[in-house]
């Protein structure tokens, strides 16, 4: 008896691991940043032009609410393929996705090589949800329709 239970114990504990840890089926499909999100969001996308243009991130600032409707309008598509459509007013941008071997981080490759991660907090079919490691926020994802 104590056997079996320490076989059944083993199963559940494997398969709790299998399935949790399986991220990169549950982001397949089609996201948007959720609206509890999107002014973290904002803040997030400022500061990191803020270090390349800070006239640019001036700008973006000056937007307001205008730049929080374009927020609302991108969509990530995460394909089975490893590539990762963002759909934006002025047109669609394709890059690399991919999970990393320990299931830890979101890596995203841009057409240019550059590369970044987002910490994983969870990944399920209702929900996303990353944290920026340059900006140290946590930005939630919502199914978009």
């Amino acid at each position: 008896m104590q056997k079996i239970s320490k076989l059944m114990i083993s199963f559940f504990l494997l398969t709790a691991f299998t399935v949790a840890g399986d991220f990169s089926k549950d982001i397949i499909g089609k996201w948007k940043i959720d609206d509890a999100s999107v002014a973290t969001a904002r803040t997030n996308m400022i500061a990191k032009v803020r270090k390349m243009s800070p006239e640019q991130a001036d700008q973006m600032e000056a937007y307001g609410e205008q730049l929080d409707m374009l927020i609302k309008s991108i969509t990530f598509e995460y394909k089975t393929d490893g590539t990762l459509e963002i759909a934006t007013p002025q047109g669609p941008q394709s890059i690399k996705w991919s999970i990393s071997a320990d299931n830890k981080y979101l890596v995203k490759v841009g057409p240019d090589g550059t590369e970044s991660k987002d910490s994983i907090i969870d990944i399920k079919k209702e929900k996303v949800t990353l944290f920026d490691l340059t900006t140290k926020s946590k930005v939630d994802y919502v199914p978009a329709q």
